[in-house]
């Protein structure tokens, strides 16, 4: 509910390769910076000035739950926590986020709702069961694409950092 709440404050993500994919930052380098630091002029994710944006405060649960992951130990420092929405009828087109060769685990992609008709893809691996209140780390150098089939809006939150013991 909160992240609906937030709607306003969504901008546009990687609309070169997407349709109705919307992102928000609730932490990070800004509300509206929501891609790789290297876009800001940062060389890492260790020199980029990670923090609650402003609009965390209006997100109680989300910035809490976020916290606790922190706090038990689930990942040992929080970078970009993003909530990303995908509009009915949206689409984001096959893509990587880091080359073939460079596999690992990516970030933490959990889904606040799922929306019956709306499929994350791999290209060579077929459909992530995503399911409400569920996530995955996947390695995001694999082909990957999202289409909404439904009437609703997906929204996931995105956790990229460095995982903890507990994870």
């Amino acid at each position: 509910q909160e992240a609906f709440e937030l709607e306003n404050f969504f901008v546009n993500h990687r609309s070169k390769d997407s349709q109705g994919w919307k992102s928000l930052c609730i932490h990070g380098i800004g509300h509206d910076k929501t891609l790789s630091p290297d876009k800001y002029g940062f060389a890492n994710e260790k020199e980029a000035p990670y923090q609650w944006t402003h609009v965390s405060g209006q997100a109680p649960i989300t910035t809490s739950w976020c916290k606790r992951l922190l706090e038990e130990n689930y990942f040992e420092e929080l970078y970009r926590v993003r909530f990303m929405w995908l509009e009915s009828g949206g689409y984001i087109n096959f893509h990587w986020d880091r080359p073939p060769g460079q596999c690992s685990l990516g970030p933490l992609n959990f889904a606040l709702n799922m929306p019956k008709n709306c499929y994350w893809v791999f290209k060579d691996w077929g459909i992530v069961p995503f399911k409400e209140g569920h996530g995955f780390a996947v390695d995001v150098s694999n082909i990957h694409g999202v289409w909404n089939f439904s009437k609703k809006s997906r929204i996931h939150i995105i956790v990229h950092g460095k995982y903890g013991s507990k994870y």
